[in-house]
């Protein structure tokens, strides 16, 4: 009979006004695996990165993000270039879009996301008290150019399969 090892790991969360971040201990290679947005002025830093030893503590995390981390534009909008780190506020719009379209956001997302882990409603809110914490412009009306540039910007975040099975949900609704 064939095993395989169990690695396990340690997350925490970490939001305070200055920072919001992932820290998570990996067993297998028994190091800090940490992802943190850091405000700055203008937008956040979004910084990856891993350390050994001890956890890094929050001033480390916002010194190192600020010093070696991606500067990317806040707050979130339509009409605007989306880089990975804007996924929580692409997918708060399309949360957006489905609650005044009376479209389940949980379900769409979910089906959008075949193969990963089902999202919950907590899951959900969390996305958006995310995307509130990066800063986000919610559009005035949901004309069909701005549906598709909310497509477009699942697609830059990386939500392929989410993009278009949106883009079918729109077409759907046109007829």
């Amino acid at each position: 009979m064939n095993s395989t090892p169990q690695f396990y790991e340690y997350v925490r969360s970490v939001r305070t006004d200055d920072i919001s971040a992932a820290v998570s201990f990996h067993e297998d290679d028994e190091r800090w695996h940490v992802t943190a947005l850091v405000r700055a002025k203008g937008g956040l830093y979004h910084f990856t990165a891993t350390y050994g030893g001890d956890q890094p503590g929050v001033t480390r995390l916002i010194r190192h993000a600020r010093d070696h981390g991606r500067f990317s534009l806040r707050p979130v909008r339509i009409r605007q270039y989306f880089d990975p780190s804007m996924k929580h506020g692409a997918l708060e719009l399309l949360r957006c879009w489905c609650e005044r379209n009376d479209v389940d956001a949980l379900s769409l997302i979910n089906q959008g996301y075949q193969g990963a882990e089902p999202l919950t409603l907590d899951d959900i809110a969390e996305i958006t008290t995310q995307a509130k914490w990066e800063g986000i412009v919610y559009p005035r009306q949901w004309t069909r150019t701005v549906c598709h540039e909310l497509a477009t910007a699942l697609f830059e975040v990386g939500c392929v399969q989410l993009a278009a099975l949106f883009l079918k949900v729109l077409e759907s609704r046109r007829r």
